[in-house]
């Protein structure tokens, strides 16, 4: 690759975050993010006046979708959300057909509502600073049950290295939790003007290990600490080297 290709170009690697179990791995359920701009601007008639839209186009250059590659259906049994609304445990484990589970994480801000998370998480590396947002899915908007919110967030993966996680503010009257294959899970959008590459690798125990100091760096080194705060703690210890490093030897061809 030449001078320029590489400036034109900026390689975000992922590979999926931890799973439930160490000794387990569920990698089939994880796919290659897909440009969201593929789906919205497709061929078809009814869309056709959409895709001559360049603000439209703009709004979705480098936003990506993340699919789910099975059903996922189950019916939250009596009461669960208000029990769940209700303690402080920090996992509450509901278990799906399959390995996943449901998981609460925090006690909810919002009225009438439970947090739960569904286990299934990402890990995005950038190969030099770049912002990347992540929100719920918005054209069309998808959830898996009614009236749930995704929590968003942003970080600049080149300098902090934590998973992406699915976390819902849920309803208490919610009935089911269900997500079909192809639904889009999340959008995941690179801020940035040059062409997104992905490339994915393989997660081992040291970039565990290392996002675990990343995620209790608040307790560790001092709450409230702003984002610059803390990337600049990042730099100077050299850990996004030692992140890219691991994530280069464990590249899947």
């Amino acid at each position: 690759m030449n001078r320029k290709s590489q400036s034109d170009a900026i390689t975000i690697y992922w590979c999926p975050g931890r799973f439930v179990l160490e000794e387990e791995s569920w990698n089939m359920l994880y796919r290659e993010p897909e440009p969201a701009i593929n789906y919205i601007f497709d061929n078809s008639h009814e869309k056709a006046e959409v895709r001559k839209c360049p603000g439209a186009r703009a709004a979705f250059k480098n936003v990506f979708s993340i699919k789910a590659t099975h059903e996922e259906r189950i019916a939250f049994p009596p009461d669960y959300l208000l029990s769940v609304s209700q303690k402080d445990e920090q996992t509450f484990p509901l278990e799906l057909p399959g390995k996943l589970q449901i998981l609460k994480q925090r006690q909810s801000e919002y009225p009438g509502h439970a947090n739960l998370v569904y286990n299934m998480s990402w890990y995005f590396f950038a190969s030099e600073p770049v912002e990347a947002k992540m929100t719920a899915p918005y054209y069309p908007p998808t959830t898996p049950t009614p009236g749930a919110s995704l929590f968003p967030g942003e970080f600049n993966i080149g300098l902090w290295y934590r998973p992406f996680n699915l976390e819902y503010s849920v309803p208490l009257n919610a009935k089911e939790f269900m997500i079909r294959p192809d639904d889009p899970l999340f959008f995941l959008e690179i801020k940035t003007d040059k062409k997104v590459v992905f490339k994915r690798y393989n997660n081992t125990s040291r970039l565990d290990s290392i996002a675990g100091e990343y995620i209790s760096s608040t307790n560790m080194y001092g709450a409230n600490k702003p984002l610059l705060d803390r990337y600049r703690l990042s730099k100077q210890s050299r850990l996004p080297n030692i992140v890219l490093d691991e994530i280069q030897a464990n590249l899947i061809s």
